[in-house]
C-alpha cells in the first residue's frame, strides 16, 4: 500500500495540491507579510540566504542566526535570545492545526526549524519551486497516510478474493470426478499442495508483520515465535 500511495500521489496529486498551495501564497500575499515583519526587526534576507537556510532543514534557526548575525554584526546567541521567543510563538500557531502525524517531536528547536524553514522557502523568489517544496515537506506526508489507508483496503480485498479463489480452484480441481476415478492419491497431492500454499503464506505474512510491527505486535514477536519449534524453522526457512 505504502509505494501504490507514494505512486497514487506523484502522479495525480503533487501538481494540484503545490498548485493550490502557490495560488493561496499569492493570494494572502504571504511572502510580503513575512518581509514586513522581518523588517521590522530590521532584517534583509537576499535570495542567497534564504537558500542556504531553506537548504538546512535541521539547522534552519541556526543558519537563520548566522546570516542575521553576519549582516548585523550582533553576536549570534544574542540574536537567538532575542528572536527565538518569536519564532517559538510563530512555530505554535503555524502547526496548531496541522495533524501530528506531520509534525516533528514537540521540542522548541525541532518546531524553530520548521518555521524558519517554511518562512525561507516563502520568502524566495520563485514561488512556484516555494509551494512545490512546502507541499513535498507538510502536504505530501498527510495525504500519503490518507491514500494509503484506502489502498491498503482494496488491495487487502483485491488479494483476499485472488487467494480465495486459488483455494476455491484447487479444492474443486480436486474433487472431480475424473481426479477421483483416476487416483485418490492425485487428489490427496492436490490437499497437500493447498496445505502447503497456506502455511507459506501465513509464514511470509508472519515475518512481514514481525518486520513492520518492530517486534512488539502481540502473538507476532520472535518471543512467541520461539515458543513453537515447528513454526520457528518455517519461520526461520522463508526468511
Amino acid at each position: 500500500a505504502q509505494p501504490a500511495a507514494e505512486y497514487v500521489y506523484d502522479r495525480w496529486l503533487a501538481e494540484p495540491c503545490a498548485a493550490i498551495l502557490e495560488q493561496k501564497m499569492e493570494q494572502y500575499h504571504l511572502a510580503d507579510d513575512l518581509q514586513q515583519t522581518l523588517g521590522n526587526y530590521g532584517i534583509q534576507l537576499d535570495d542567497a540566504a534564504l537558500q542556504q537556510i531553506a537548504d538546512n532543514p535541521d539547522n534552519a534557526s541556526e543558519e537563520l542566526y548566522s546570516v542575521v548575525s553576519q549582516k548585523t554584526g550582533l553576536p549570534a546567541e544574542l540574536l537567538q535570545q532575542g528572536l527565538s521567543q518569536s519564532i517559538d510563538s510563530a512555530s505554535s500557531q503555524l502547526f496548531t492545526e496541522m495533524p501530528p502525524s506531520i509534525l516533528p517531536q514537540q521540542s522548541s528547536q525541532e518546531l524553530q526549524n520548521r518555521t524558519v524553514q517554511a518562512a525561507a522557502l516563502v520568502l524566495s523568489s520563485n514561488t512556484s519551486d516555494a509551494a512545490k517544496q512546502l507541499t513535498k515537506l507538510y502536504v505530501r506526508p498527510v495525504l500519503i497516510t490518507m491514500v494509503k489507508t484506502f489502498t491498503f483496503s482494496v488491495l487487502f480485498l483485491l488479494i483476499s478474493v485472488l487467494i480465495q479463489g486459488i483455494i476455491k480452484g484447487l479444492s474443486a480441481f480436486r474433487r472431480t470426478e475424473g481426479i477421483r476415478l483416476t487416483d485418490q492419491a492425485v487428489g490427496a497431492g492436490l490437499g497437500a499442495v493447498q496445505a502447503i500454499f497456506l502455511l507459506v503464506l501465513m509464514v511470509k505474512l508472519t515475518g512481514w508483520i514481525v518486520e513492520h510491527g518492530e517486534n512488539q505486535i502481540a502473538f507476532f514477536n520472535q518471543a512467541e515465535i520461539q515458543k513453537s519449534v515447528l513454526f520457528q524453522h518455517l519461520y526461520q526457512l522463508m526468511q
